[in-house]
């Protein structure tokens, strides 16, 4: 749709009421020209983070890790970030089964 009509503005007002009813979440917003490499860095660091508070661990990417931080890592380093906050979502639903 055409710019300035307010796509963004109705998404994030949808999204502030229905995230709580979910235990990971993440709202991005896509723009041109859409690069991938930022999308995953998005998501990796909200969904980090998300994961971190619900662990009460002191940042997602705490000092005692080696990995790089999301703003430095490679697409491919992030794929693979974005992998196993998935799989930890997983695992966690199948323990609670």
């Amino acid at each position: 749709g055409m710019g300035g009509v307010g796509k963004t503005t109705l998404s994030r007002d949808i999204y502030q009421k229905i995230s709580g009813k979910f235990e990971k979440h993440a709202c991005v917003t896509i723009m041109r020209p859409f690069v991938l490499e930022e999308l995953f860095r998005s998501l990796v660091i909200q969904l980090g983070a998300e994961t971190s508070e619900k662990k009460n661990v002191v940042g997602s990417f705490g000092s005692t890790t080696k990995k790089a931080a999301p703003l430095v890592m490679s697409l491919e380093e992030l794929t693979k970030e974005l992998a196993k906050l998935i799989k930890e979502k997983s695992s966690y639903l199948s323990l609670m089964m």
